[in-house]
């Protein structure tokens, strides 16, 4: 405690703190009111360091906080009010972005395509509509995407593979005595340019695809039900290796396959027709007891390096989430399926969230949200009848989208906020880490409000594009509003 008396009136000069013997005496109060005035002063200038000195760790905390995000490809730069159109350009769709050029199309049907130089909405290529390519696609190999599920960043597609729009193989197959020709012809466009760089003809309608280590993997069901599989380089159009089966073997077409990827360089598929193939030369490999098991997905990697899957069950909508250690075995195993965040910044490494049906209290009504310790299993919070669908993650909240856009506490389960938002707009998770863009229609006008991440207080709101029905963010930090035939950039 600091004592302050009245200084008024007392001389700063003053004797020194020490006074000599005679004038101890007479000198007591201006003495003493000089010391407490030298000593407040003090505390004064301590306390007014203290505080810079805390405001300086704040600030550097804080740039320390901006520059990590800044890291996160899917962070949008800070946004300290409403978002200015920067250009327009054609197309109701991104068909594929990169750091110089995103490819849009028309949401018609109708194909055709249009290179957009990202800086400038300058269409810098554009390819005519034709039914040989309505459908495109950037080749992004997403292998990686086992090894890190959360901090994955696909790398940037430099082709596109386009596909006649009714090259699928959808419907079942006729009877094997009866066959029918059918030739599909893929394409592949430089993304940069728009120019075709190679073509493959199938004799098949295309089931599946996948892009491994720069290549093509395709898998097509002929017309006598049998199945192929090819693997190409798609710069050269060369084909590396291909199998075929016997007729007859998938006559449901893609109905057919129960589960289809790729686990240990070996392409697994099951359902009609069970097959495991190497990816690297296309032999037929023998099964193992893990190809009949059921199907698991990595969801995460964990902070002490254990990881988290999903074993599904095809014929439920439940399934298994395990923890695995490091080496492979069972640290601990829960019913449900992952709670899991497409985009998320690693702050809730060390929890397991799972979303299990039927609610606490009630009899199989709803779902609820449990947070498991990933350590020990053990249950930390859950919060019932929640059926949004988690979006980001990010300090720790949980950003939630659905009939309302909310946000959770990761580390206790409370619900934050939580907000009615318009459902006929599909909104991505927009954040700058401060504030979430969420869609809001009073009065019949669609708009973008800026909430805080963690209060949903309103910061902004600014008005969309009349037709939106879509708004998503660009790996540059552009937000995009999909508007009809035409994409609007704001930033």
């Amino acid at each position: 405690m600091v004592e302050v008396d009245d200084l008024t009136g007392v001389d700063g000069a003053g004797p020194p703190l020490v006074p000599d013997a005679d004038a101890q005496d007479s000198d007591r109060h201006a003495r003493r009111a000089r010391v407490l005035r030298w000593v407040g002063l003090g505390v004064i200038a301590a306390l007014a360091t203290g505080v810079v000195v805390v405001n300086v760790q704040v600030a550097r905390e804080a740039a320390a906080r901006q520059a990590a995000l800044a890291d996160l490809p899917w962070v949008l730069p800070h946004m300290d009010g409403p978002l200015e159109e920067v250009w327009r350009a054609p197309g109701g769709w991104v068909v594929a972005e990169t750091s110089e050029v995103l490819v849009t199309s028309p949401n018609t049907g109708e194909g055709g395509l249009y290179g957009v130089d990202v800086r400038t909405g300058e269409v810098v290529w554009e390819r005519p509509g034709s039914e040989l390519d309505a459908s495109c696609y950037g080749v992004v190999d997403y292998s990686g995407r086992q090894d890190d599920p959360v901090g994955f960043v696909p790398p940037e597609p430099d082709l596109l593979m386009c596909v006649p729009g009714d090259a699928y193989g959808q419907d079942a197959r006729p009877t094997p005595d009866v066959v029918v020709e059918i030739a599909v012809e893929i394409v592949f466009l430089d993304v940069a340019t728009g120019v075709q760089v190679s073509s493959v003809t199938l004799d098949g309608a295309v089931l599946l695809f996948e892009s491994v280590d720069g290549d093509m993997v395709l898998s097509f069901v002929r017309s006598d039900a049998g199945m192929t599989v090819l693997r190409l380089d798609p710069h050269t159009g060369d084909v590396l290796w291909t199998y075929r089966s016997d007729p007859g073997v998938l006559p449901q077409g893609i109905s057919g396959l129960r589960s289809y990827g790729t686990v240990d360089g070996v392409l697994r598929m099951d359902g009609e027709f069970d097959l495991s193939i190497a990816l690297d030369d296309g032999t037929v490999v023998a099964s193992s007891p893990s190809d009949t098991a059921d199907p698991t997905v990595p969801v995460a990697r964990l902070a002490d390096g254990g990881t988290v899957e999903w074993a599904h069950e095809p014929t439920g909508s439940d399934g298994t989430v395990r923890v695995l250690e490091p080496d492979g075995t069972v640290r601990f195993e829960v019913r449900g399926t992952p709670w899991w965040f497409g985009r998320a910044d690693g702050s809730a490494a060390d929890l397991v969230l799972v979303q299990q049906q039927g609610s606490v209290g009630a009899d199989a009504q709803g779902s609820q949200v449990v947070a498991l310790d990933a350590a020990t299993g053990e249950t930390l919070w859950s919060l019932p009848d929640l059926g949004d669908m988690p979006i980001a993650l990010i300090d720790g909240v949980a950003l939630t989208s659905g009939a309302t856009a909310g946000a959770i506490d990761i580390r206790s389960g409370r619900r934050l906020w939580e907000l009615p938002v318009d459902q006929s707009v599909y909104v991505g998770a927009l954040t700058d880490g401060e504030l979430v863009l969420v869609p809001v229609r009073e009065a019949g006008i669609l708009r973008l409000v800026a909430l805080s991440v963690r209060t949903g207080s309103e910061a902004w709101r600014m008005r969309l594009p009349v037709g939106t029905s879509e708004v998503s963010s660009k790996l540059g930090g552009l937000v995009l509003a999909m508007a009809g035939n035409e994409i609007i950039a704001f930033g």
